[in-house]
């Protein structure tokens, strides 16, 4: 997959997966996956410190998904820098930002100063980087997916002047009319990644939450649609974001599909969400994707990462002769 002049490998992991700087996460309790040819990406940073819940994170092995409420919790854009590690990968990667303010003001001053800093550091780093900017996470007030799209495009236009490529992340809860104004305004993402956890009971998104889940209400009643996240072990750390779930990955696909057929949308894009097998790697290509993620899989099959991997390398073939055959 090519985003300007940097050619990045069909695979990525999903911001998380693998921490700041590919030590991996602290919620697999398996052996780590084998990511080789694979694309990097750093887990999500903000510009400034931000304080979140950095344990609030709970299986649905039933169903092979995951609650979380982390909140993006990390120490800041300027602190991972500082660890010098990001600038001494050679291979092409991923820096995963995102803004948290309240203020749509300071939003886009959190972009302006990322920016700033890497233009500043641009010499440091040994490998090209893209930055995947995720103004669209779970854990924010749920109305930003759906009421900003000029704010987005300022927002992308500052960082790609930093001179990296920009990765518009979204997820399944993003409508598709915004998605279109933004990917065909002047200050477009070169590419674009539909694959996010979907906040807990979201009413715009097909999921039958309670399959998904369970725990006591404000009555302290028990109800299958509550989070089972919400007020464990006591700490109200709120109903949180599903990953994994059968549900995101079909939504995702159709949403690619609508984009590339419906609108003619060409930019690269990164599909994911809920990817469990080959089949899954091939439906997602065959939608449009020029390339796949995965997180929840490895967290609960880590062997199967190298085995997907291997089916995107694959499949990408088959489609690259599929098209030659029917260009000639």
């Amino acid at each position: 997959m090519k985003l300007r002049d940097i050619e990045f490998r069909p695979v990525f992991n999903a911001a998380g997966v693998r921490g700041f700087y590919g030590e991996g996460n602290r919620f697999q309790t398996k052996k780590e996956p084998k990511w080789s040819l694979s694309t990097f990406k750093t887990k999500s940073i903000t510009y400034h410190p931000h304080r979140g819940e950095p344990f609030a994170f709970i299986e649905i092995p039933n169903r092979q998904s995951l609650v979380n409420a982390i909140k993006l919790d990390n120490p800041g854009l300027r602190a991972v820098l500082a660890e010098n590690k990001l600038q001494r990968i050679v291979e092409p990667w991923v820096l995963s930002l995102a803004t948290v303010s309240e203020d749509p003001d300071e939003r886009e001053w959190e972009c302006i100063r990322a920016r700033d800093l890497l233009w500043q550091m641009r010499h440091d780093f040994l490998g090209k980087f893209a930055i995947e900017f995720n103004p669209f996470c779970p854990n924010l007030p749920p109305s930003r997916a759906y009421d900003f799209s000029k704010e987005v495009q300022k927002q992308i236009g500052h960082l790609k002047a930093c001179g990296a490529p920009v990765i518009l992340k979204v997820s399944i809860e993003t409508a598709v009319p915004l998605l279109v104004d933004i990917l065909t305004s002047s200050d477009k993402p070169d590419g674009l990644t539909i694959s996010n956890s979907v906040r807990w009971g979201a009413a715009f998104v097909d999921i039958p939450w309670h399959q998904y889940g369970g725990g006591y209400d404000e009555n302290h009643e028990w109800s299958l649609r509550i989070s089972p996240l919400r007020h464990r072990d006591g700490d109200n750390v709120g109903d949180g974001a599903l990953s994994g779930a059968r549900e995101i990955l079909e939504d995702a696909i159709n949403k690619i599909v609508e984009l590339r057929n419906d609108f003619g949308i060409d930019i690269p894009i990164i599909g994911g969400g809920g990817i469990k097998t080959e089949a899954d790697v091939r439906m997602f290509m065959d939608a449009g994707a020029n390339a796949v993620e995965f997180w929840t899989i490895a967290h609960y099959e880590p062997k199967k990462v190298s085995k997907l991997i291997r089916e995107a390398y694959r499949y990408r073939e088959v489609l690259r002769k599929r098209a030659l055959k029917q260009a000639n």
